[in-house]
């Protein structure tokens, strides 16, 4: 079965890296540096994030919890490819400026024309993957609170509505954005240097980084290429992935309140999460630009 592949093998990468970095007693260190009096929340937010919950849910109130999240989604959401087009405008958005509007009307060229192309360049970085769309309205950890039925039925909805499509179109637009977007930074000479080289750190780069790994670039007719294994090509890829999270919401539980990851209020925090997300990180971070 792919999702019971992609399931393993996603949690084992977590694993592996996990452990890498320390594990549960790296985490701890970092718990200890804290005052005590704030020590347990941040436990409480490592759990929210992990997925864990302090005690079994209990199977009556799973079978509860999975129908309405289901019924939720049907009788709420039948329009949401139609009401999903202004989501486009987030990588714009995020591009502080608006120069990017001329980039898009490339980019969105450059989808149709070369869409495998496309498609493969959002999947090699991880942007878009083999996941059912459920997991973007129902966050992956609270999916292992639900039954096998509801989850089945959830994806099949969202590929009926053509939800699942259209959401994978705009995460493979906003990462060749992405992409568009420091690669224009970098040789950019018209801005302040200043800002330049912010918007580049807020991604975690540096202008030199950026055409270090623009050198690696290889065309073979229409198809052209980049290296991401090199150690700048891992930080740009890990910069396009950011940057398609801040302008494609996919709520996540570092994007809300600790207690609304609990999937005893998966169903009141479902939709609720979006708006949350939205406005902490699409408003919030235009009021942060605006402020700076």
């Amino acid at each position: 079965d792919q999702d019971a592949m992609i399931k393993y093998l996603r949690t084992a990468t977590k694993k592996f890296a996990f452990e890498d970095r320390g594990g549960k007693s790296y985490l701890e260190n970092l718990v200890n540096e804290l005052p005590k009096h704030l020590r347990p929340h941040l436990r409480g937010a490592i759990r929210a994030q992990l997925g864990k919950l302090p005690a079994p849910l209990d199977p009556w109130f799973k079978r509860i919890n999975s129908y309405g999240l289901f019924v939720n989604i049907v009788t709420t959401l039948t329009f949401a490819a139609l009401a999903s087009f202004p989501d486009l405008a987030g990588p714009l958005l995020r591009s502080r400026e608006m120069a990017p509007f001329s980039t898009a009307g490339k980019e969105y060229m450059n989808y149709f024309q070369n869409k495998q192309e496309a498609i493969k360049f959002a999947m090699d970085l991880g942007i878009v993957s083999q996941d059912t769309l459920a997991t973007m309205y129902i966050n992956a950890a609270e999916m292992d609170y639900m039954t096998l039925g509801t989850k089945k039925g959830t994806d099949l909805f969202f590929r009926m509505i053509m939800l699942e499509q259209f959401t994978k179109f705009s995460r493979v637009f906003a990462a060749n954005m992405g992409r568009a977007f420091i690669l224009n930074l970098a040789h950019d000479t018209t801005k302040d240097p200043a800002v330049v080289k912010r918007w580049l750190r807020d991604l975690g780069l540096t202008k030199e980084e950026v055409l270090i790994w623009e050198k690696t670039k290889t065309v073979e007719g229409e198809k052209v290429q980049y290296d991401f294994t090199t150690p700048e090509g891992k930080k740009v890829s890990d910069a396009i992935y950011r940057f398609v999270d801040e302008s494609i919401i996919r709520p996540n539980a570092a994007q809300r309140p600790t207690w609304a990851s609990n999937p005893y209020f998966a169903l009141v925090w479902q939709l609720k999460g979006f708006f949350y997300a939205y406005g902490k990180t699409i408003i919030g971070g235009q009021y942060r630009e605006t402020i700076n």
